[in-house]
């Protein structure tokens, strides 16, 4: 089945599921690092409410999905909102439906990552080290100096990631909604543009949406030169506005 070979990815691991939670209701889970992917099949004749709860996390934050009924084949859906580690989903008549969350979400603010272009391999740092508010947030290889590691700091449904070289946090320059305003660092004094969610991908690697703007981290040009500028632009499903979180602590 295409949900299965499409978003199972090699190493995953089966987890457990209530197998059978509602009448003519089949689920299956499975884990790949921070990543889950819940597999749901429908085949009753109406749709059905179904809760989905995962067990040791507090996660929230954005999950996407992907549905295949009578009239879709593995068609993405707008993304759903999980709280504390739940969700409830209107599964369609007879349908499949893949979601993918993250479950990182309720880990401490001792966690800290690398941010790395899924693309390019480069990794998101600040310019000259800079300590300093308006800092420009750029690409660069993966040399190992502190600037490469933030923090990811929970706020509710969504994150802060904070520099750790700088103590600073990752936001977009006056706030702005534009395609490629720049990405930028600044004091954590709780404006909207410092918060970020995480929209899962089926290979593993996110899309780091800004709550204020809607618009996706991203490298201008999809640049991977060293010191290219980042950004914010519209998520127009290019493989260039995508991340992957590599834990460093």
């Amino acid at each position: 089945m295409a949900h299965f070979a499409r978003f199972v990815r090699p190493g995953y691991v089966r987890i457990d599921a209530t197998a059978n939670p509602a009448s003519n209701v089949y689920v299956s889970a499975y884990r790949g690092g921070d990543t889950v992917v819940i597999v749901a099949v429908n085949k009753n004749t109406s749709s059905v409410s179904q809760q989905f709860t995962l067990s040791n996390t507090s996660a929230s934050g954005s999950v996407t999905n992907w549905l295949t009924d009578g009239s879709r084949n593995v068609a993405p859906q707008g993304a759903l909102t999980m709280s504390n580690g739940s969700l409830t989903v209107t599964l369609p008549a007879r349908s499949v439906m893949t979601l993918v969350a993250n479950v990182s979400g309720g880990t401490s603010t001792g966690d800290t990552y690398k941010l790395v272009h899924a693309d390019t391999g480069v990794v998101l740092g600040v310019q000259n080290m800079s300590t300093a508010d308006g800092g420009l947030a750029v690409v660069w290889g993966d040399t190992g100096t502190a600037d490469h590691n933030w923090g990811r700091v929970t706020d509710g449904s969504a994150f802060r990631f904070r520099n750790a070289n700088s103590g600073k946090v990752l936001g977009v320059e006056n706030m702005s909604t534009a395609d490629n305003a720049r990405v930028l660092q600044w004091s954590d004094n709780g404006t909207a543009d410092h918060r970020w969610t995480l929209v899962a991908n089926s290979d593993g690697s996110y899309r780091i949406r800004n709550v204020n703007s809607g618009k996706v981290l991203a490298v201008l040009n999809g640049s991977s030169t060293w010191g290219a500028q980042a950004v914010q632009y519209t998520d127009n499903g290019s493989t260039r506005n995508n991340w992957r979180l590599v834990q460093v602590s």
